[in-house]
């Protein structure tokens, strides 16, 4: 009887573990293309900082969850709570760039190093081409992957700089910016 509940179970269990496997591929993968969508404007170079933002979006004090509803009503619900769990802590955005993208990736302590060196002329004499210092969150995302919330902040000076939520949709297979709402400028 075990034998034969071990033949039936196995499949079961293997298909499973393949399932939620591919999951996390395709996600990754959306992830990338959500972060195309984001880095395809203007700057010839773009600086993110590695370390993902994560800052805030599970502070109870803070009311960040209640200005996305508003401002943002179509967000679904499934959308934030993945953002809210995808940002819990930081993560590292190591290869999660399209290979088109001029994206230079700089760890927090690398832009401290730079800051205690000279500040933004430092910062922008060893980066002639980028537009500013850019940070990014996770991406949350609906149960299907077709809707994503994301976090994009820039700066490029000492009184330059914002932050926005960025709301999209998946087209036709496609990525589209729905939606953008700021969440700070300098």
């Amino acid at each position: 009887m075990k034998r034969w509940l071990m033949i039936f179970l196995l499949p079961v269990l293997l298909l499973t573990a393949c399932h939620q496997g591919l999951g996390e591929v395709d996600m990754d993968a959306e992830e990338t293309a959500v972060y195309t969508v984001l880095l395809q404007r203007s700057a010839s170079l773009w600086v993110i900082q590695q370390e993902t933002q994560a800052t805030g979006y599970g502070d109870p004090d803070s009311d960040w969850l209640g200005y996305i509803n508003k401002e943002m009503p179509e967000v679904s619900q499934a959308t934030v709570s993945s953002f809210q769990n995808r940002n819990a802590e930081e993560g590292v955005l190591d290869g999660r760039f399209d290979a088109s993208m001029n994206v230079a990736l700089l760890s927090r302590q690398g832009f401290d190093e730079i800051f205690q060196a000279g500040g933004w002329d430092e910062f922008h004499e060893r980066y002639p081409h980028a537009d500013g210092f850019t940070t990014l969150s996770r991406v949350g995302f609906n149960a299907n992957l077709s809707q994503a919330l994301v976090y994009m902040g820039t700066m490029s000076g000492p009184l330059a700089g914002a932050g926005y939520y960025y709301l999209l949709e998946k087209v036709d297979g496609v990525w589209q910016i729905t939606h953008q709402v700021m969440a700070w400028i300098s």
